[in-house]
């Protein structure tokens, strides 16, 4: 006698992205609807909510980048620059010298003097890819 034919589900390869995104899905236990937002459609489109202000670290030159408790909880790359930043308080430099190379902006290479009030600006921002710029002692 011959085995019926069975089908099974198809074999779903996921990058690790996803994979990542799935196992913190599965994790918190959330439901589709949760995480999209599909639960609250009884919300009132004509009333105004409350957004939470966002608030920012001032900058004071000579303290801490960010909030003394966030401190160990940065990045490498920008806890060093932040150490960096201590260091030249420290020492009472007030400026920095940055290198930009030939193939950041295609102008050859040159140093650039910043104020450390605007490395705080750069910072702070979320998309800015620092590794353009290398910092030294000079």
């Amino acid at each position: 006698m011959a085995q019926q034919k069975q089908s099974i589900e198809p074999l779903v390869v996921l990058n690790q992205e996803h994979q990542g995104f799935l196992g913190f899905l599965q994790s918190t236990k959330l439901t589709t609807d949760q995480i999209t937002g599909a639960s609250n459609q009884d919300l009132d489109p004509l009333k105004e909510y409350p957004i939470a202000p966002v608030v920012r670290w001032k900058y004071k030159e000579g303290t801490s980048l960010v909030p003394p408790d966030v401190v160990d909880l940065l990045p490498t790359q920008i806890r060093r620059l932040h150490d960096l930043y201590m260091k030249m308080m420290r020492d009472c430099n007030f400026m920095q010298g940055a290198k930009i190379g030939d193939e950041d902006f295609f102008h050859g290479e040159a140093i650039i003097w910043l104020d450390w009030e605007e490395v705080y600006q750069l910072y702070h921002q979320d998309a800015v890819d620092i590794s353009i710029v290398t910092l030294w002692l000079l």
